[in-house]
């Protein structure tokens, strides 16, 4: 692309907002969205998880960012991640906004070109466990700069690789809802137990965390850590392949077909768990963050799968948090003492076909997905880095 380089402080406004005392709570009884990182999710943001008042505007440094500007987060868990804000609101200290000059560039062309940028962002960011990435480096970071009507032409193949990622994202939500709907159909809340299944506990249909055998040193196993366990599928993604002796302190171990469930908090709430399959000479082993399930019967892995992936579970299982704040889990007494339904082994069995062909079509859809996204982020990096 032959088209100057402009750094982006040369042609766009940027800032950063704040966080009113928690202390003044009518600083949070307003009406003005009140946007934090973790509230970039989506390509465009159109609503907040909390909001402020124009008092908590006029004392502390959060400010008003117009709709249309770029948001980036700089720190934090969610460093890097973007998105366009599709409202007029206030942000925290965490995200630089970042406002075009409407006369030389359009605001989803520096989105694009930005998000090409994110990888280099954070080889450059300082801090070691939460990077950081300064207001100053994207300020100094320079983008082709064509005129408006390239800009365009650029956009719009980027939203046409774009809208396809989205469709094959779109396919795997459907899927986990089909997934979640056809459990309460099937056995209905397990709060509330509509059907009035008989009650018992996890104890009734697995184990939970159960201990390692013992194998010879050089045997080989699979390693597993958190990042192998996926929200994009119940099963585990690629993982390493280790010997015994080098797991067999420090590690939890699993068998094939057991159930894995992130009891830490960032995972709680990004749904991680998965049925451990495909792993070597049927062993796994990984982080001390799982809590391991396994079924007495292989027709429960599904379900023991589908429940712990419920809201309603979910919502139990935050409020039985336990530990310092920062390093919370779930305890194991938590799931002990769970109050579980126990329908007929003849519909544990139904649920466990649908459950394997839906997850077969899910995994299809994921596959696209990544392809998609690979497709997306490579000509996302060929049209602006080269």
């Amino acid at each position: 692309m032959n088209w100057p380089l402009v750094a982006i402080g040369e042609f766009c406004r940027t800032g950063s907002g704040g966080t009113p005392s928690r202390r003044q709570p009518e600083y949070y009884q307003g009406h003005i969205p009140w946007i934090k990182s973790g509230d970039l999710r989506e390509k465009t943001v159109e609503s907040a998880t909390e909001y402020i008042s124009e008092l908590a505007i006029k004392k502390s440094s959060a400010k008003i960012v117009p709709k249309g500007a770029v948001l980036l987060a700089m720190y934090g868990a969610t460093v890097g991640r973007m998105a366009m804000l599709g409202i007029d609101a206030a942000t925290n200290q965490a995200i630089c906004n970042i406002i075009p000059e409407p006369e030389r560039a359009l605001r989803k062309y520096v989105y694009y070109a930005l998000l090409a940028k994110v990888p280099e962002f954070l080889r450059s960011a300082v801090g070691g466990a939460q990077p950081n990435i300064s207001q100053g480096l994207i300020r100094d970071t320079k983008i082709p700069l064509p005129p408006l009507d390239e800009q365009r032409r650029i956009t719009a193949i980027l939203d046409k690789a774009d809208a396809i990622r989205h469709k094959r994202q779109k396919a795997i939500e459907l899927a986990d809802e089909f997934i979640r709907s056809t459990f309460l159909d099937m056995f209905g809340d397990p709060v509330t137990n509509p059907k009035g299944w008989n009650i018992g506990g996890f104890i009734d249909i697995c184990e939970i965390n159960p201990k390692a055998a013992k194998y010879e040193d050089a045997f080989e196993v699979s390693f597993v850590p958190m990042p192998c366990v996926s929200e994009d599928s119940h099963m585990l993604k690629q993982h390493e392949i280790r010997t015994y002796k080098e797991v067999k302190k420090g590690f939890t171990p699993f068998l094939e077909n057991d159930v894995l469930f992130a009891k830490i908090t960032p995972c709680m709430e990004n749904g991680k768990a998965a049925i451990a399959t495909g792993l070597r000479n049927g062993v796994g082993f990984g982080s001390t963050e799982y809590h391991v399930f396994r079924a007495r019967n292989p027709d429960y892995a599904s379900f023991i799968y589908a429940l712990v992936h419920l809201p309603s579970f979910r919502v139990q299982a935050a409020n039985s948090f336990s530990g310092a704040v920062g390093h919370k889990r779930v305890p194991r007494e938590f799931l002990e003492d769970y109050k579980l339904i126990l329908p007929p082994d003849n519909l544990i069995r139904q649920h466990r076909k649908i459950f394997e062909f839906v997850g077969s079509l899910r995994d299809k859809s994921c596959f696209q997905a990544r392809h998609a996204e690979d497709v997306f982020l490579a000509l996302n990096q060929r049209l602006f880095c080269g």
